[in-house]
């Protein structure tokens, strides 16, 4: 083995699926950071709008954006919206999940 040594690496069911998360957050389209120049009095008057709305600033920003590129694809949000059901407490894989992380 040379200068190398061995480790003993102990593999688990949260190492591997810890592992498939990370590799589905690499190949999925993720979003970038942008930074705009906008006049200072501007700020909070468009922090409350989107407040009023319900939407986060960058979601405005990004409806703009698209709007004026012509995409009319569906914001991350608006794709993921009702897509997770809310499980029932008695079920029994939230039994499990609540016995094994909420000690």
């Amino acid at each position: 083995m040379g200068d190398r040594q061995s480790r003993r690496v102990r593999i688990t069911r949260r190492t591997v699926l810890d592992a498939r998360v990370r590799i589905k957050q690499r190949t999925r389209n993720v979003k970038g950071k942008l930074t705009l120049t906008i006049d200072r009095d501007l700020i909070p008057v468009a922090k409350r709008h989107a407040r009023s709305v319900g939407k986060s600033l960058s979601a405005l920003v990004e409806e703009a954006l698209r709007e004026m590129a012509g995409d009319q694809r569906e914001t991350f949000a608006a794709r993921w919206r009702g897509s997770l059901k809310i499980v029932e407490r008695d079920e029994p894989r939230f039994l499990a999940l609540k016995r094994k992380y909420l000690r």
